[in-house]
């Protein structure tokens, strides 16, 4: 059960670095070939779903209880971030009715939830599992 749910965050974490490099994006450039604000934050957020596929990958493997609630824990984080991100750490468009508002922010916040989610799924069954088997 548990690399069931590290499997869906794996899934979870790649849908979420091509979502908001393609039906999910931010704003586009402007008419002078430069861009907004919101363009760095979904290229940073890109670049967290990467983080988060590069540390659920080799939790598929991880046999090490306390490696793997580590691992857990910094998908946990990197989820936090990139909620927080746009809008609250960093700055995007002025105007609440864009895209970066209206599409991008609501997909990367229900994408961070839902892999916050999975990665605490997986470790309350580790925990369960683990205390069944004692």
């Amino acid at each position: 059960m548990k690399k069931l749910c590290n499997i869906v965050t794996l899934i979870l974490s790649l849908i979420l670095s091509v979502g908001v490099m393609t039906f999910a994006d931010a704003c586009h450039n402007k008419m002078m070939g430069k861009w907004m604000h919101c363009h760095y934050v979904q290229m940073d957020v890109f670049y967290i779903g990467i983080g988060l596929i590069v540390v659920s990958l080799p939790a598929l493997f991880i046999k090490n209880e306390k490696i793997a609630l580590i691992s857990a824990f910094v998908q946990m984080a990197l989820a936090v971030v990139a909620i927080l991100l746009p809008g609250t750490i960093m700055d995007m468009c002025m105007m609440h009715t864009m895209r970066c508002y209206s599409v991008m922010k609501p997909f990367v916040t229900v994408m961070g939830i839902l892999v916050i989610i999975s990665a605490l799924a997986g470790e309350i069954v580790n925990l369960l599992g683990g205390k069944q088997q004692k």
